[in-house]
């Protein structure tokens, strides 16, 4: 997936977590949108805090630990829809996830698996998403339609490797999941537009 396109997909998930009952298209939604995407908090209980109240797995659990040997995370919850609200339309999941460290580099560290109703699937979206000295990430996935006809969808994610150099595990914690109906291509377009410009003003920030 493109960047563009990734960060029109982020755009959606966006508006969708701040008014879900409200929108057209956004399908189930989980959790609450506490953190965008890049943001670094300064510890664990910062991320605990901002999930109080919210159901499970998005109460700001952590799952696992990076400096436990072998101890890596994995969040696993099930969204239920109407398939009859989805008609034609492609279908992606938005989720938000923090700490699970998968940095940019050569290769781009892949430390994240993902199963959707137990079947494992692509991983191209989590390589190298986590922005160095920054906690939080948001991801856009496809959902094949043979996942979504009896109106729900289990989603399985786990981390597999350790992400910074001296970690033994890898935790991991889940901020939100959005699943929603692709906005139709003119739409889509136009915010692709909006979310390139607004990687230009990230990338033109001074560092």
């Amino acid at each position: 997936m493109n960047s563009c396109l990734r960060t029109s997909l982020i755009m959606v998930a966006t508006v969708a977590a701040m008014g879900a009952g409200s929108r057209a298209g956004v399908v189930d939604m989980l959790g609450e949108q506490d953190f965008a995407d890049g943001y670094s908090f300064a510890s664990s209980a910062e991320a605990a805090n901002a999930g109080i109240g919210e159901v499970y797995p998005f109460d700001g659990t952590m799952f696992r630990h990076d400096d436990r040997p072998g101890t890596f995370g994995a969040i696993e919850y099930t969204h239920i829809f109407d398939p009859s609200t989805l008609g034609d339309s492609s279908v992606i999941l938005t989720l938000g996830l923090f700490d699970h460290d998968s940095f940019p580099g050569t290769p781009p560290l892949d430390t994240v698996d993902l199963f959707f109703d137990g079947v494992p699937q692509p991983t191209d979206m989590f390589l190298g998403v986590s922005i160095p000295d920054a906690s939080a990430s948001i991801v856009a996935i496809d959902v094949p339609q043979t996942y979504l006809a009896d109106g729900e969808l289990t989603v399985r994610v786990e981390t597999t490797i350790p992400g910074r150099e001296g970690n033994s595990g890898n935790s991991i914690f889940a901020d939100f999941s959005s699943l929603a109906t692709v906005p139709e291509p003119a739409t889509l377009l136009l915010m692709c537009l909006g979310g390139a410009a607004v990687l230009r003003r990230r990338a033109a920030r001074p560092s």
